[in-house]
């Protein structure tokens, strides 16, 4: 008896089934011994037939998944480089109105910026909420604290009977009386400040946003009459 066909069965003189074996190679069964390296080689030949289609299943799996990845790397690309041509919109500019931006700092944390105009005197007043009520104040780095006039002090909350002015100032008008206070909250657009150490000032014609606002900002800078505030 023999194994025939290519990858055919055939059975053994016990009945059992044998493992396929190609055609061509085939191994007489007839009682008589067969040699031990022919059987060998036989076996070896069989192993190859089998393991050379597991190959072309294998190397046809990866061509896919490699395949895959290629498209999934040339998307993240393709939209990496879309991104980096987009325009920058910025917003127009006027006289004395505040430019708000963003801008990455070198650890990657971003920082919110906005830059205020000076006036012709190249003076900056800007808009601000203290304690929620608006407040017109100057910019003056050369102020200590932020200092209130005692009517914008009654309008954000403050009561006359509740300052002590136990403190003397000199300003451009001569020596003026001083009570400290605290601030519950400076805002100026997207930016808020909390317990803000003040003054009420006598004789002071508009309020000054001083060094105890300022020094706490990220970043502060006069520049060609232009304020530039970041934090």
């Amino acid at each position: 008896m023999e194994v025939r066909g290519r990858f055919g069965w055939g059975q053994g003189n016990d009945g059992g089934a044998l493992t396929a074996i190609p055609t061509h190679l085939r191994l007489p069964i007839s009682g008589a011994a067969v040699p031990l390296h022919r059987a060998l080689s036989l076996l070896l030949e069989s192993g190859r037939a089998v393991l050379g289609r597991s190959e072309d299943v294998i190397g046809w799996a990866v061509r896919w998944v490699l395949l895959w990845c290629g498209i999934v790397l040339l998307g993240i690309g393709i939209l990496d480089r879309g991104a980096a041509l987009l325009p920058d919109r910025a917003p127009p500019t006027g006289s004395g109105m505040p430019v708000v931006g963003a801008a990455r700092t070198t650890v990657g944390v971003v920082s919110n910026t906005i830059v205020f105009a000076g006036n012709e005197q190249g003076h900056v007043v800007l808009d601000a909420a203290v304690n929620g009520a608006p407040v017109r104040m100057l910019v003056d780095t050369g102020a200590s604290l932020v200092t209130l006039t005692q009517e914008d002090a009654r309008a954000v909350g403050i009561a006359r009977a509740g300052l002590a002015f136990n403190g003397r100032v000199s300003t451009a008008n001569g020596f003026a009386r001083m009570a400290p206070v605290t601030l519950r909250e400076i805002r100026i657009g997207q930016l808020s400040i909390y317990d803000v150490p003040a003054a009420v000032l006598e004789n002071l014609n508009i309020s000054l946003l001083g060094m105890s606002f300022l020094s706490r900002l990220q970043s502060y800078e006069m520049r060609d009459g232009k304020l530039t505030i970041s934090w």
